[in-house]
């Protein structure tokens, strides 16, 4: 049979002081009492959903034209549906929320965009 020792550690006033002085060196710390706070404090989870909610996500997509040639209509048509019809497959406001989320509470995200039917960030742990 095999023994789990857990350690916790007690984060008070003063020690976060400290790590907030050097924050270079103490990012991991940093980042563990973040997510310490978001599985803790409703307050601090709301806060940072609130802040990730506050962009809006919207898009505008332009094609480019080079007007110094013949623009051939049909095939502009279908090249700048071809591209809404795939960037429509991502869907950019909750994938923008959720890695927004993941960057307020660890401090950056990292992630791999998946592209089979529909398109998502699967994030990685920093």
């Amino acid at each position: 049979m095999r023994t789990v020792n857990k350690t916790f550690t007690q984060y008070t006033k003063d020690l976060i002081k400290t790590y907030l002085q050097n924050p270079s060196n103490n990012q991991d710390v940093i980042r563990e009492i973040s997510r310490f706070l978001w599985r803790n404090s409703m307050l601090y989870q709301r806060m940072i959903m609130y802040q990730a909610s506050t962009p809006l996500f919207s898009f505008n997509i332009t094609q480019e034209n080079d007007f110094s040639k013949d623009i051939d209509a049909d095939k502009s048509w279908k090249n700048y549906y071809k591209v809404l019809s795939e960037f429509n497959k991502f869907n950019i406001k909750k994938e923008g929320y959720t890695s927004h989320v993941l960057a307020l509470r660890d401090g950056f995200f990292v992630g791999f965009m998946y592209e089979e039917d529909a398109r998502f960030f699967m994030p990685l742990d920093v």
